[in-house]
């Protein structure tokens, strides 16, 4: 199913997104500075599907442009023809992530396996690969399906959940976790669980946030160097 939301915004660019999450905390709402102005957007979302009724609190955005337009958000099952784009999200994601924590030469690996063809490979095969697409860019992508650990009693399971370095701290996490739970108990996969490594603690925090519950520990070994790893979940 698709989900799409149309929201009533200056234009944004990777740029400007950095700047958003970068300056939340300033109070002017509107002042001149060479060429730009600071403003306090309360955006109008147009939720196509009648289902869907979320709403975005105002934020505060240097902007530099002086036409309004619309941003599409949608949500939706990645195509063949993502496969590049997730690709390079997924490059992104861990390098950010991950970096500092899983040793660099295992990291370059674990990404270098999985470029477009991989990716491109997996959804020919039906794997639930969703995205989130931020006008003619993919924000992010969520990897999900049965649960695969025998020993935990959950039905599904978020495999992966990654977005851009510049589009974290806006919301777009929470919207594709929901979207993935969504999908997943329509298939009647009604409880969930995530793992997540323990070092990696924006993960742990936004699991955390979204309500998961700690059940179950592991670790995981990278190169030379052992991980820990803690499964976060959900009922029905």
């Amino acid at each position: 199913m698709i989900r799409a939301i149309a929201i009533r915004f200056l234009r944004i660019t990777s740029r400007s997104l950095r700047r958003l999450r970068s300056e939340r905390g300033i109070s002017n709402q509107f002042s001149i500075n060479n060429g730009g102005f600071w403003l306090k957007l309360w955006p109008v979302i147009h939720t196509v599907n009648a289902s869907l009724s979320t709403g975005l609190e105002g934020r505060i955005v240097r902007c530099f442009y002086s036409a309004m337009t619309t941003v599409l958000i949608e949500i939706r099952r990645a195509k063949v023809s993502d496969a590049e784009a997730i690709a390079s999200t997924h490059d992104e994601a861990w390098r950010a992530a991950y970096q500092g924590i899983i040793p660099g030469n295992e990291l370059s690996k674990l990404i270098n396996r999985r470029g477009p063809d991989w990716w491109g490979s997996a959804i020919r095969k039906g794997s639930r690969i969703t995205i989130l697409q931020f006008g003619e860019h993919i924000a992010g992508y969520a990897n999900y399906g049965r649960n695969r650990a025998r020993s935990l009693f959950y039905d599904g399971e978020v495999y992966e959940l990654y977005l851009r370095p510049e589009y974290q701290g806006l919301g777009f996490g929470r919207r594709l976790f929901s979207a993935a739970r969504k999908d997943l108990v329509q298939s009647g996969l009604k409880s969930l669980v995530v793992w997540a490594l323990s070092d990696n603690e924006p993960a742990v925090e936004f699991y955390r946030a979204l309500g998961g519950r700690p059940v179950a520990r592991s670790s995981e070994r990278f190169g030379t160097k052992t991980l820990d790893k803690v499964a976060y979940a959900w009922q029905a």
